[in-house]
């Protein structure tokens, strides 16, 4: 009888043990079955997904150079303005485009008072370093289109003042269609290599 009555009691504990486990035990189920879709998805790129596109613009980023551009003013005369371009081979080349006269240039500038020098439709041929710091530009016949001595000037002095901020340029050669000239239309001597100095 003894027995009995235990026996009963062990099977009244391991059934209420049988219902309250199952909740314990179907949520420790769930909760692993939550895991592992988390885990699934992870795999899948669902949660990580935006972790490589941050990785990956900062790669592909490109690197900026802060550089001092000049341009005219409302009074007719050059002021240096500084503004990032991207640092990319060739941007020497890539700083005189843009002193050129262009819709893109023109908004960058909008509120300033300042102006493109270089008339619309110039463009670069090529621009050569050697090492001894001259810079040979080389520009279409667009470049001669100013209209006085003073645009003129202020266009050669502009390109001069450009590259050679830039450490690696001393001098600046100008060239028109492959060739050398000794004098601008408007007069502008160019028959030398010229460097700031030539302007003081």
């Amino acid at each position: 009888m003894k027995y009995k009555k235990i026996l009963v009691v062990a099977l009244i504990v391991l059934f209420l043990m049988g219902q309250t486990g199952c909740g314990f035990f179907g949520k420790d189920e769930q909760q692993q079955q939550e895991e592992l879709e988390e885990n699934s998805s992870e795999e899948n790129g669902e949660v990580t997904e935006k972790e490589p596109v941050e990785e990956t613009s900062q790669t592909t980023q490109v690197k900026m150079r802060q550089t001092v551009f000049y341009y005219v003013n409302q009074e007719g005369f050059l002021e240096p303005f500084m503004m990032e371009i991207p640092w990319v081979t060739g941007i020497g080349k890539s700083a005189v485009k843009h002193l050129i006269d262009s819709p893109e240039i023109s908004e960058r500038l909008e509120g300033t008072g300042l102006k493109p020098v270089l008339p619309e439709g110039t463009e670069i041929l090529g621009l050569a370093i050697k090492e001894n710091g001259l810079a040979r530009i080389d520009f279409n016949e667009k470049f001669l289109n100013t209209k006085s001595l003073q645009e003129e000037r202020n266009a050669v002095k502009a390109v001069v003042y450009t590259l050679t901020e830039f450490p690696t340029i001393s001098k600046v050669r100008f060239m028109i269609e492959g060739k050398f000239l000794h004098k601008l239309p408007h007069g502008t001597y160019v028959g030398e290599p010229l460097s700031r100095a030539d302007f003081d």
